[in-house]
């Protein structure tokens, strides 16, 4: 397990390729995915939504991605 302080100078990009990291991004991405598909049934291009996901690690840090 990786220290608070190591977890606080990795890059986002290194944050990334963490094995809990991906899997909460990707399961993140298919919820996202989801919701996405159903906002647009319902409002069509109204909004012009854009979704993000965001994985929390720890106190520490916070990932955030666009999902296009």
């Amino acid at each position: 397990a990786l220290s608070g302080e190591q977890l606080k100078n990795m890059t986002s990009a290194e944050l990334q390729l963490l094995t809990p990291v991906k899997e909460k991004l990707a399961e993140a991405k298919k919820q996202l995915k989801t919701y996405q598909t159903r906002l647009h049934a319902h409002y069509g291009d109204k909004l012009r939504l854009r979704t993000y996901s965001v994985v929390a690690i720890g106190y520490e840090r916070l990932i955030v991605c666009d999902i296009v």
